[in-house]
């Protein structure tokens, strides 16, 4: 089996590849990537940035979190979230915000293969600000983290004073390995070596395509 490096190279170089040729065949339009949390609608957004290392985690607010979590637009191609929500004034939440943001990294980038869906995404709500949000969505203690599905809560890990980093990596293993064989009706599956060849030839055609008009 290939590793998953070597898989992540090749996705993004046939990626690459299909991008190369369509900005050629588009001339000087900049291509616009896509946004899973529109930058205009989260100004006020920051990321966590740990003091340790420049690790961080995606903050939501009432409207970023409502548009993407529970009510995730056709172009979300986000299966799974795992949002942490704390206050500042919790001692837990200080101490847990680094571990959580290098855990969420390195199963995000782990998880995260496909060119075209995300299987998991990571965010934190900041309870202080967004208090209502946080009564919506039950959480009593902080830190409290919840896994969504589909729009749908579907796990929580309810923290206080006793919660702890292995505590946290032990559930978010367990609900990482839940995403990782999931596999809803509706996502688009195909073999590395189908979606290889379909990318392979999906660029050729647009190189093709985009020499002819400039003859």
């Amino acid at each position: 089996m290939l590793s998953c490096s070597f898989l992540t190279s090749r996705c993004c170089y046939l990626h690459l590849c299909m991008i190369g040729c369509i900005a050629r065949a588009g001339g000087s339009e900049e291509l616009r990537p896509l946004s899973l949390i529109e930058v205009g609608e989260a100004k006020r957004d920051n990321a966590i940035v740990s003091k340790h290392a420049q690790v961080q985690t995606t903050i939501l607010s009432h409207f970023t979190f409502n548009h993407n979590v529970v009510n995730p637009s056709p172009q979300n191609h986000v299966l799974h979230w795992i949002v942490g929500f704390c206050t500042n004034a919790a001692a837990s939440c200080q101490e847990l915000s680094y571990p959580f943001a290098e855990m969420a990294a390195k199963w995000e980038l782990q998880l995260n293969l496909e060119l075209l869906t995300l299987k998991v995404r990571f965010a934190t709500v900041d309870c202080t600000v967004d208090n209502m949000l946080c009564n919506e969505q039950g959480v009593q203690a902080y830190p409290t983290f919840h896994r969504y599905t589909k729009g749908k809560h579907v796990a929580t890990l309810t923290g206080g004073s006793g919660m702890d980093v292995e505590r946290l990596a032990t559930w978010l293993k367990m609900q990482m390995n839940t995403a990782r064989v999931t596999s809803p009706q509706d996502e688009w599956n195909l073999g590395d070596g189908v979606l290889d060849i379909l990318l392979v030839f999906g660029a050729l055609a647009l190189a093709i395509w985009a020499s002819s008009e400039q003859k």
